[in-house]
């Protein structure tokens, strides 16, 4: 995988919609063959990087990604590379601003590479092999100490069973996302849903390769900006400026948690059992003409709910044991009423 190249300095960055001031540090730009993806400058949250993946049921998402090809986008760590496994992918970015989850999962990628199998690479965690796992470090990256702790948990997560959910569970998901690593069609980048520089040109990058982006994975990023009116205007931008394909989709986990109640309107019957995220997945081309009217993830919900075409995308009979018949995903097919939204939005 070819390494980051340092071209020019920052000293101010507008995270996600907060304001943080960032130590001076590097921008950077990947290459891929005769082509460069321009990444925005590498961030540090002012809150713990999620290296361990809560999401714990990604089999949800099966029905919708089954047969998604082209280019998928992603934020986060395992939960991206869980999803890309339920499609037939030729590129995946594995895309987040916070720069411990970006130097992960190059690790990541560079121990899917050695290990032959699901269960070796499994076994590096559960063991806590930190001796292999500094052999996976690129020539410009440091082991962080904070890591330690962060394998222990990933460890603890592979040890248990989650019913397919994530690709290293499945001797044939793991082998297609080592086979795309090996092929070098998997790159970790800096980079925002809100920001200037990245996604367009990974955009660029997925129109020049004729693979459009088919799949925008965005966890619940939105949690942390569609509050703000700026870096909403900015993700609604990037959204439509992206290259994608017509059948275009947008991945997102809702919390049905009660510390997120006056944020978000998600009823917890739709909740999984083992996580407590609803799983959502929106047409392309609704989601964005929902978030240009509303400009507010907590109307998104509420159009969901009241107002959307939206249908409960069943999954297959899972494995014996499996807690609760799997609910699948809430797909949002058609929004049928979006001048409602607006109508919404003002009476809040």
């Amino acid at each position: 995988m070819a390494r980051l190249k340092s071209t020019f300095l920052v000293t101010l960055v507008f995270v996600l919609g907060f304001g943080v001031l960032l130590p001076i540090h590097t921008n950077a730009d990947l290459k891929i063959g005769d082509r460069i993806v321009r990444e925005e400058p590498p961030g540090h949250f002012s809150m713990k990087a999620f290296l361990r993946s809560n999401e714990l049921m990604s089999r949800s998402y099966q029905p919708v990604l089954q047969n998604k090809t082209g280019t998928l986008v992603g934020v986060g760590t395992f939960r991206v590379f869980n999803e890309a496994a339920f499609g037939n992918f030729d590129y995946i970015f594995l895309m987040d601003l916070e720069s411990d989850v970006v130097e992960f999962n190059k690790i990541l990628l560079e121990a899917i590479r050695k290990s032959e199998s699901a269960e070796e690479f499994r076994a590096h965690f559960i063991q806590s092999d930190y001796r292999f796992l500094i052999t996976c470090l690129g020539p410009d990256q440091k082991w962080n100490s904070d890591w330690y702790n962060a394998v222990t948990e990933i460890g603890q997560t592979m040890g248990k069973n989650y019913y397919g959910s994530f690709f290293y569970e499945s001797e044939e998901s793991f082998q297609k996302i080592r086979k795309l690593v090996e092929e070098n069609r998997v790159f970790s980048v800096h980079g925002s849903l809100t920001g200037e520089i990245t996604l367009k040109s990974i955009s660029d990058f997925a129109n020049s390769m004729k693979k459009p982006v088919s799949t925008l994975s965005v966890s619940n990023a939105e949690d942390y900006f569609l509050l703000n009116e700026l870096p909403t205007r900015n993700y609604i931008r990037n959204l439509k400026e992206l290259a994608k394909n017509p059948d275009f989709l947008v991945t997102s986990t809702l919390n049905a948690r009660p510390s997120y109640s006056s944020r978000l309107v998600t009823p917890k019957n739709l909740a999984q059992d083992l996580d407590s995220w609803v799983y959502a997945a929106y047409s392309g081309s609704e989601y964005i003409k929902v978030l240009d009217i509303t400009h507010s993830r907590s109307v998104i919900a509420s159009v969901r709910e009241a107002f959307g075409e939206w249908r409960e995308v069943t999954l297959p009979p899972g494995p014996a044991g499996e807690p609760r018949p799997a609910m699948g995903v809430i797909y949002v097919e058609k929004i049928s009423k979006p001048e409602i939204c607006k109508m919404n939005l003002k009476a809040k």
